[in-house]
């Protein structure tokens, strides 16, 4: 993954969290807590793992909780860096950027040559609901990462939903149950 995702990471305990729990993670995993995570490096998905489950470790948040947490607070990020003109451009609520995920990452894809992004597809879709297959070729389970995502998709425009993961459809590595409310 990219840096910009590890440092988000360490942003995110140092908020939420505060700076010595970051300490205590970063001695756990060996990093300087005072460095910064070079954004455009491509750091092994191992590192990403560690961290989330170092994060869990410290803080006794379970990892799905702190990746429920991390999806949303990505939005956050995002919206506060380069790219969130990206983001008002491929949505102006939450059920066109949810249909626009593969066309935002598509146009990452120009600045971020070596981007691994998921792929999501909308295989229904109602007044009220998306159900969403997300695929990836990562072997993480980052399931509660896009549930997060989700949620934060919804936070980024004001708007109330839930998320479920259903059971798997298809082919797919997990099925959303996107609902609006």
């Amino acid at each position: 993954m990219y840096g910009m995702v590890n440092q988000a990471a360490k942003k995110m305990v140092i908020e939420k969290l505060g700076e010595q729990t970051w300490t205590k993670i970063a001695d756990k995993l060996k990093l300087d807590p005072n460095a910064d995570f070079d954004v455009f490096e491509q750091y092994d998905d191992k590192v990403t793992l560690e961290t989330v489950l170092t994060i869990s470790e410290v803080s006794g948040i379970s990892a799905e909780n702190i990746l429920i947490d991390f999806g949303k607070y990505w939005v956050e990020y995002a919206q506060k860096s380069e790219y969130s003109e990206i983001l008002k451009t491929f949505g102006t609520n939450a059920r066109v950027l949810l249909k626009s995920l593969d066309k935002l990452h598509e146009r990452l894809q120009l600045s971020l040559t070596n981007l691994n992004a998921p792929s999501f597809e909308v295989v229904d879709e109602s007044d009220s609901t998306l159900i969403i297959n997300y695929y990836s070729e990562r072997d993480l389970p980052l399931e509660s990462f896009v549930t997060g995502l989700f949620l934060g998709i919804f936070d980024m425009h004001k708007e109330k939903g839930n998320v479920k993961q259903i059971d798997t459809l298809g082919e797919a590595k997990a099925t959303f149950l996107v609902e609006f409310l």
